[in-house]
């Protein structure tokens, strides 16, 4: 059975693949290719940035050339755009037990425990969603850079290595929570996966909400600690090129990224009982 989840994850892998090849590709022929249709166009050559202007003869001229020589490209940031690629891949595989639910009459009676079994479908999918990650940081982060010049402007801080197992973290927490949910469910593990965006947006915003009494905003913000998205809501970079992991818990980056693993694997084990349980 982990060979049909393989299967299942590979596909997904390579329908993902396509996409995001082909939205890089998309991107980097329209920064890279001059457009005559404007008065005004952008466009990048190996290090530097060209503006070209449309002249009174509807000729393009090169009217100005900014070097990129002195930018700065933080890793951390490059983790973030990475790891939320990843949670989208991990939402699409989060439902593996609940798609075996209709057919479980075949599987169980195999001489494997059930415990064997989920956690070959886990390790199947997490492996996966690594995969994921790692693609995405190449092709929709380094190749981008190294296409304009830049590869060599990727600076590195301790910070952008706790993004990355943060980002991977809130992954793998997404993933592990809706196949809690999901895993003894009959039907509608699809339905579950989508909508947790949703829910996770609105839940992330709900305690800025003023019209709501003081317990409910207590109740909402103890709900948003099992909210990946609260965890990892932003990327920004200042001035000084220091890069910082956006929250709404109030919790350093630290402690943020060990409690998404540590709540992951918790979800899983949930999954797991779940999946034990269920009466063929």
């Amino acid at each position: 059975m982990a060979y049909v989840e393989f299967l299942r994850a590979r596909k997904a892998f390579y329908f993902f693949a396509g996409i995001t090849a082909a939205l890089i590709g998309f991107i980097l022929l329209s920064l890279f290719a001059s457009h005559g249709g404007s008065n005004d166009t952008f466009r990048l050559q190996f290090g530097s940035a060209i503006v070209i202007q449309k002249g009174a003869d509807g000729r393009l001229h090169q009217v100005a050339v900014t070097s990129m020589s002195g930018l700065n490209v933080p890793l951390g940031a490059l983790f973030g755009i990475a790891a939320y690629c990843a949670a989208i891949f991990a939402t699409v595989l989060s439902t593996s037990l609940n798609r075996e639910r209709d057919g479980l009459d075949f599987p169980f009676t195999r001489p494997v425990s059930r415990e064997r079994m989920a956690l070959s479908y886990f390790a199947v999918d997490i492996a996966a969603i690594f995969a994921a990650f790692a693609w995405a940081f190449v092709v929709l982060c380094l190749v981008p850079l190294a296409t304009a010049g830049l590869l060599g402007h990727i600076t590195s801080t301790p910070q952008a290595w706790w993004i990355l197992g943060l980002g991977l973290g809130m992954s793998f927490m997404w993933y592990a929570i809706i196949q809690a949910v999901t895993s003894g469910m009959r039907s509608g593990g699809g339905w579950v996966a989508g909508g947790s965006w949703a829910l996770f947006g609105v839940l992330l915003a709900l305690p800025g909400a003023t019209w709501f009494g003081p317990i409910v905003h207590a109740a909402v913000v103890a709900l948003n600690y099992l909210n990946p998205i609260a965890y990892i809501n932003s990327i920004t970079v200042n001035s000084a090129n220091e890069v910082t992991a956006g929250s709404a818990l109030g919790l350093g980056i630290a402690a943020r990224a060990c409690l998404v693993w540590i709540i992951g694997f918790a979800a899983c084990a949930i999954a797991l009982t779940s999946w034990k349980r269920i009466e063929v």
